[in-house]
């Protein structure tokens, strides 16, 4: 088997389907499976899907987040390179084989490769990024982002998609499309279970990179993401901004020496605390925040 495709869902029955038959319409010239994890849906997933020949179905009692629900998939895949997808993801072109034919002729020690997403309007989105850094993420805390505040600007990404003309190393690779070598998977493991969404894929390819391997992104595959799709209707509210930030501080403490991390966590605390007490959070979800900034 040359690709296993792994896409995990979540409530998200129509632009999983979307996303299955955009695979089977536009995936040709090489062996390929679809394994789907369902993460205990309550729409009409299950019914569906476990009637899908197509695909290799498979039901979880709990919802266990972008992560662990892959690590599930991957226990059934069996194929040289492993592409996991997002369920808000379709394939206008035959993206696999692109990706497939690019790995390759990679040398060994590329991991990961990926390509430049555009949403339904052909803009290009969130794709790839650098790893994250204490000093970068106070410097978002402290300028960038009261900046950006105070003077109503929109935040956007570090990295420049637009400015992407030709396949080029980068430090991740977003996990809406990340195609990976299976040899290294076998090797060094995927997602750490310790997280439930957000950062795990960042967190994958700084194992990766601290073994000798790197993530490519390659021009060629044209693969449309409506973002947030995958996750209900995108917005920010206490749930999401927690799972971010716990996300965040378990990666940061992973990858710092105990001294700095101790150092940005009462930098963290001290800035947030004056914003937490003016926010429009109830009284049980500002005990909840600072629950967590104090874990």
């Amino acid at each position: 088997m040359d690709v296993s495709i792994i896409i995990v869902n979540y409530n998200t029955y129509t632009l999983t389907i979307q996303c299955i038959d955009s695979i089977f319409e536009k995936t040709k010239d090489l062996s390929f499976e679809v394994i789907l994890v369902d993460n205990a849906s309550t729409d009409n997933s299950r019914k569906f899907f476990q009637q899908d020949k197509r695909i290799k179905y498979i039901r979880s009692d709990e919802n266990l987040g972008f992560g662990k629900a892959n690590n599930l998939g991957y226990k059934r895949a069996i194929g040289k390179y492993i592409f996991l997808l997002n369920s808000d993801t379709v394939l206008k072109n035959n993206a696999v084989k692109i990706f497939f034919d690019a790995a390759e002729k990679s040398p060994a020690n590329i991991s990961c490769w990926g390509s430049l997403l555009l949403n339904a309007n052909n803009q290009y989105v969130h794709s790839f990024s650098k790893f994250p850094t204490i000093s970068y993420d106070l410097y978002c805390e402290f300028i960038k982002v009261p900046l950006h505040k105070f003077f109503g600007l929109k935040l956007t990404n570090n990295q420049n998609e637009s400015n992407i003309k030709k396949s080029t190393i980068v430090d991740y690779i977003t996990g809406a499309d990340l195609f990976i070598r299976n040899s290294v998977v076998e090797k060094y493991g995927l997602f750490d279970p310790a997280y439930f969404m957000y950062y795990e894929e960042t967190d994958l390819q700084k194992r990766y990179k601290d073994n000798g391997f790197h993530s490519q992104l390659i021009l060629g595959p044209e693969i449309i993401h409506l973002e947030g799709g995958s996750q209900g209707k995108k917005k920010k509210d206490l749930k999401r901004s927690l799972l971010i930030l716990q996300s965040k501080l378990y990666y940061l403490k992973k990858w710092n020496n105990p001294y700095s991390y101790f150092c940005y966590r009462l930098l963290l605390l001290i800035f947030r605390i004056p914003f937490l007490i003016l926010s429009h959070y109830k009284l049980s979800e500002k005990k909840q925040y600072l629950k967590l900034l104090l874990s």
